[in-house]
C-alpha cells in the first residue's frame, strides 16, 4: 500500500509490538469483573469491605 511512498516508513515489528502491547485479554469472568472494578472504589474490587465502608466512597485512590 505504501510501497510508492517515498517517505521514512515505521518498522513492522515495531507496529506489531505497539498494536500487541495494546491488546488487553479478558478469558472469563473474573477477569472481566477486576478489569472493571478497577476504576472504582475499593468495595467494588473487594466486595467484603463494603460492611465496613457501606458508603460507597473510594476508600483510596491512585494518581499517577
Amino acid at each position: 500500500m505504501t510501497r510508492a511512498v517515498q517517505a521514512p516508513k515505521s518498522d513492522p515489528a515495531t507496529i506489531a509490538a505497539l498494536t500487541l502491547d495494546g491488546v488487553e485479554v479478558l478469558a472469563d469472568d473474573t477477569s472481566i469483573h477486576i478489569r472493571a472494578a478497577l476504576s472504582g472504589g475499593l468495595t467494588d474490587l473487594y466486595p467484603a469491605l463494603a460492611e465496613f465502608y457501606p458508603s460507597r466512597e473510594p476508600v483510596a485512590t491512585l494518581t499517577g
